[in-house]
């Protein structure tokens, strides 16, 4: 129980596990790269991103985030300057990344009566809108909450948006189904229980905005987990093989608490113009403050298949147009030596975006 975690020997438990993480997957002369990958970044005023390609179930079902670094003698996926990320490489094209404001953001909220535990999915979506009320007011965002919480729904609203949605953001339940070896999220039926859309089915309906989709935040519990025998069975790592460029899901179950104060931070670092995983790390750093007890900084996980952590950058207007631009960055790519394949990129500082900005 990472909420529970407030004894001394549960988070000593937890750092041994992680320096043996850091030891498997950055050995040798992959730990040599690393350092002198983070000497350079240092220099530059830039961050260096990890990025795991993992084939293994087994090794993917681990819990990477919780990287512990003893040289620095912290867990790496808190330091804003080297965000840890599941990326997967896949053979589509990736969406052009420019495209005009206002970013659009469709949030969904489902909480079905017959659920043995219930979410205040309430206060959330009052966060995420307060998170991003001043973008909102500046034209550069447009944030919709579905009316309606049932598949029909939210089928109906893929079906008939007209300039599509930029991103997706459930608030909900969710869960693996062991049998069928498949993620879900749970919506309500029109008598207002539950029905599990697995992920498959999610991603045929996201697929519709496949020109338009950025980001899909998953706010539940278990998006993230994977079967014992497929590391891409997961509802995160389903929709990424589908085509959207980054997944922001949850591993393990997450308090109600917990995840309001992560997507208020992350939705305020987006507003900040950081990268996604940058963002993605400010939003665990606000976790691990605000609860020193707890460890559920660790749960969420960011499924990516884009180049780099710049999905969208947030801009005014500029000779009579709003655009949203990515910038460019540099990579150096690690060794695999028999591990998980560890991709080493260096990116602009996370305290001093480029001049276009970014998320």
């Amino acid at each position: 129980d990472l909420h529970r975690a407030n004894q001394p020997s549960h988070a000593s438990v937890v750092e041994t596990f992680g320096r043996a993480l850091f030891d498997f997957v950055l050995p040798g002369e992959a730990r040599s790269l690393y350092n002198e990958c983070l000497r350079e970044a240092e220099h530059r005023h830039r961050g260096v991103r990890l990025k795991l390609s993992i084939h293994s179930p087994r090794l993917a079902a681990l819990p990477w985030e919780f990287l512990y670094d003893p040289r620095k003698r912290d867990y790496v996926c808190l330091n804003p300057y080297t965000p840890l990320v599941r990326y997967t490489e896949l053979p589509q094209t990736a969406p052009p990344l420019q495209i005009s404001a206002p970013l659009r953001i469709l949030g969904l909220l489902s909480d079905p009566h017959d659920m043995p535990m219930r979410l205040d999915v309430e206060q959330e979506r009052d966060h995420v809108t307060q998170a991003v009320q001043s973008l909102v007011d500046r034209g550069l965002v447009e944030l919709t909450w579905l009316e309606g919480n049932s598949w029909r729904d939210l089928q109906r609203i893929m079906r008939s948006a007209g300039d599509g949605w930029h991103i997706f953001h459930f608030i909900g339940h969710g869960g693996y189904d062991t049998l069928r070896n498949e993620g879900y999220i749970v919506l309500n039926n029109e008598d207002g229980t539950s029905h599990h859309l697995y992920a498959s089915q999610l991603a045929r309906m996201l697929v519709r905005q496949r020109t338009t989709m950025r980001l899909v935040l998953l706010n539940a519990c278990e998006g993230a987990r994977a079967g014992t025998h497929d590391a891409l069975s997961s509802t995160a790592a389903t929709l990424i093989a589908s085509g959207i460029p980054a997944v922001l899901a949850m591993q393990y179950e997450i308090t109600n608490d917990a995840a309001v104060e992560f997507a208020n931070a992350f939705y305020e670092a987006l507003a900040d113009n950081l990268p996604v995983d940058a963002a993605v790390a400010e939003a665990r750093n606000a976790l691990s403050i605000s609860d020193a007890r707890s460890l559920e900084w660790g749960v969420p996980v960011l499924h990516m298949r884009a180049v780099d952590g710049r999905l969208f950058s947030i801009q005014e207007e500029e000779n009579g147009t709003n655009e949203l631009r990515s910038p460019e960055n540099t990579q150096l790519t690690g060794p695999r030596n028999g591990k998980p394949a560890v991709h080493h990129e260096t990116e602009h500082s996370p305290q001093s975006p480029s001049p276009s900005g970014g998320a």
